[in-house]
């Protein structure tokens, strides 16, 4: 069993800024993330609205560099995943795939999951050409891509994507997108990118190439879009599957007296944002280290 005073789950914007701020304070945490730091900034086209950055950073470059602050602290992560939570007295109990942990605080900054596509609308499609995550691998380029969704990431992916030398099509279910303005009309200056409105995806198949078939319902009737890859971005939901019972649309706000701390996307909602998750971590690791300050009377 590993002891440690603080566990962290999730090594993205909120939970590396709160194991930065703990060591700082201190504190040596341990922190716990399954894939590499950054979380879904890897994914992000551009980032403009971060602080520090007047002319924006890609997503990856930010992560990059949030793992670079991590190792100039002396925090490496523990790679493995969460696979439950549990209360034992004063401590607070993490099993992961190789391992089983004992914390006093638990910071739960393991933010969120794509949403996925309901398994009968795809079923008749190729697997391997459904992008996971939302992810557009760095080796498609000169590829037809559907682009399902009409918000944010949908149109970030579309910009990337296009940027990849890939032609793009978003398929919006709603009559406008909901996207930022300065989004669509990016994507509107793209040559490469298509979008419809209204264009509500009914099923995903396969054509005689391998290649995808989204049959389509809008105003004007039904439309096949054919194309060789078809990329989701239909919302994301808390990534919360190692709590028993947690709640579909985000968890209960505990407090440090329950030894549990929500921190950044896992407990916002619509209002996930890198510097507020970062922000949220720093404050996550402040009342910690004020609870065990009380508990060791120096406080």
């Amino acid at each position: 069993m590993i002891a440690v005073p603080v566990a962290i789950i999730g090594a993205g914007p909120a939970g590396a800024a709160a194991a930065v701020q703990l060591v700082r304070q201190g504190i040596d945490p341990l922190l716990v993330e399954r894939d590499r730091p950054g979380g879904l900034l890897r994914q992000a086209n551009l980032v403009e609205n971060y602080p520090g950055f007047p002319g924006g950073i890609s997503g990856r470059e930010l992560a990059g560099r949030i793992a670079e602050q991590l190792t100039a602290h002396g925090i490496v992560p523990l790679r493995d995943a969460v696979i439950s939570l549990s209360r034992q007295g004063r401590l607070v109990l993490l099993k992961t795939a190789a391992a089983v942990i004992s914390s006093g605080y638990v910071i739960i900054a393991s933010g969120t999951r794509p949403r996925r596509l309901d398994p009968a609308l795809v079923a008749g499609a190729p697997e391997e050409r459904i992008l996971a995550d939302g992810m557009v691998p760095g080796s498609i380029t000169g590829a037809h891509i559907a682009v399902i969704g009409g918000g944010d990431a949908a149109f970030d992916y579309a910009l990337a994507a296009a940027a990849a030398d890939n032609r793009v099509t978003i398929l919006c279910r709603s009559e406008a997108v909901r996207c930022l303005p300065l989004l669509a009309e990016r994507a509107a200056g793209a040559e490469a990118i298509t979008c419809h409105t209204s264009f509500r995806v009914l099923r995903i198949g396969c054509d005689g190439e391998g290649r995808c078939e989204l049959l389509c319902e809008h105003r004007g009737g039904r439309e096949i879009v054919r194309a060789d890859y078809v990329l989701p971005a239909i919302g994301r939901t808390p990534e919360l599957g190692f709590l028993e019972g947690a709640p579909e649309h985000g968890p209960r706000r505990e407090t440090a007296r329950d030894r549990l701390l929500f921190a950044g996307d896992v407990g916002n909602g619509r209002y996930r944002h890198a510097a507020i998750a970062a922000g949220e971590g720093v404050k996550a690791a402040m009342i910690i280290h004020e609870m065990l300050r009380t508990e060791n009377g120096t406080l």
